[in-house]
């Protein structure tokens, strides 16, 4: 089975190519710390990752490839419009706010999201339309 994780980026920010690729790297891993379970002992967290056997998430992190394409979107409306469509179509998603301390003259703005891993199918469906981030 073969999956992928597509990362949104919106284009009318115009961010700085340096806060693109923190934004980015927020958004893979949130999706891995969301599917975590966190324990609390002594002090120390434990977060387990539980996977279940032969889903598109099991496959992009025991495959290794962990594969990741960033597309451009033009608009928060559209970034949002996708996010949902993939959360109502149970593709892990997730949505990074940056507190907006470097940009954004300091307000939260909703920067990119993550959709999948998930089959690359389905991600197609959701996302073929979009171009890569130039």
């Amino acid at each position: 089975m073969d999956s992928k994780q597509v990362i949104l980026v919106r284009t009318d920010l115009n961010m700085p190519v340096g806060k693109i690729a923190a934004q980015v790297a927020h958004a893979s891993m949130l999706i891995l710390l969301n599917k975590m379970d966190n324990e609390r002992k002594s002090g120390l967290i434990t977060r387990t990752l539980y996977l279940h056997d032969n889903t598109p998430m099991e496959h992009w992190i025991q495959g290794g490839s962990f594969t990741k394409i960033v597309l451009a979107v033009p608009t928060e409306d559209e970034m949002m419009n996708l996010h949902y469509k993939a959360k109502t179509s149970d593709v892990p998603t997730c949505v990074i706010t940056d507190e907006g301390r470097t940009c954004f003259n300091d307000r939260a703005t909703n920067t990119c999201v993550a959709i999948g891993p998930s089959r690359i199918d389905i991600i197609d469906k959701l996302t073929g339309h979009l171009k890569l981030l130039k």
